[in-house]
């Protein structure tokens, strides 16, 4: 009984799984916990909704397994970082000119995604580290991330949406979830973890057009 409550809350996990896992550990004591959650994946065919191994959500749910008492992990290894661009400071992202005008006149508004490219990357951290309350602290899980970019101004913007919270009371209530209709459906539910207009940008309906845009695109991303 306590075995299955404690798998309601962990998506295709179950005890065969367990089972499988301390096997793989039992044989290979020194494998690693990222080579361990990729071998799950492949050998329980564990993919996210784009067809991805799930290795992400494998990791979480092998530590909540060690949580639990079911299995014990090989000791975390560190792995030293050895880019300095990721060690250096951000630059601040400087104020742009001030700009007031209609939306009609910023020209097409395009959602340039920065995921995979590094420069425009690094522009998004100092851009949203600069001008963001919450700053560019770390997004968890997934996430897809976005420039917005005028036609005629240039760029006026920044967001990203990142992976849902694993539980959120008022959220799984309103909803009407259960912890397995949860674990389900969980992919299907992302965050607008950030949504930065530049303050020195004033056009009305700005923002509304920009998150309507990006709630169409971010679909497709």
């Amino acid at each position: 009984m306590i075995l299955s409550t404690m798998l309601s809350y962990l998506d295709n996990i179950d005890a065969t799984s367990i089972q499988w896992i301390n096997d793989t550990l039992a044989q290979e004591p020194d494998i690693s916990r990222t080579k361990l959650a990729e071998r799950f994946c492949e050998h329980f065919d564990w993919r996210t909704g784009n067809g991805h191994l799930n290795k992400t959500g494998c990791a979480i749910a092998l530590r909540r397994l060690e949580r639990y008492g079911l299995i014990q992990l090989p000791k975390a290894r560190h792995i030293p970082c050895n880019d300095p661009d990721r060690r250096r400071p951000l630059d601040p992202y400087p104020a742009r000119p001030e700009l007031q005008c209609s939306l009609s006149e910023l020209g097409d508004i395009e959602l340039v995604l920065v995921n995979g490219n590094r420069e425009q990357w690094q522009l998004w951290q100092s851009m949203v580290n600069t001008w963001h309350p919450l700053h560019n602290s770390l997004l968890c899980g997934a996430r897809v991330c976005y420039l917005i970019q005028s036609e005629t101004e240039g760029l006026l913007g920044a967001l990203s949406f990142s992976s849902a919270a694993w539980r959120l009371s008022a959220r799984d209530q309103w909803i009407g979830w259960s912890d397995q209709t949860r674990a389900q459906n969980l992919s299907k539910v992302v965050n607008n973890s950030r949504f930065l207009i530049l303050p020195q940008v004033q056009v009305p309906h700005l923002a509304s057009h920009v998150l309507a845009k990006a709630c169409r695109q971010v679909v497709e991303d």
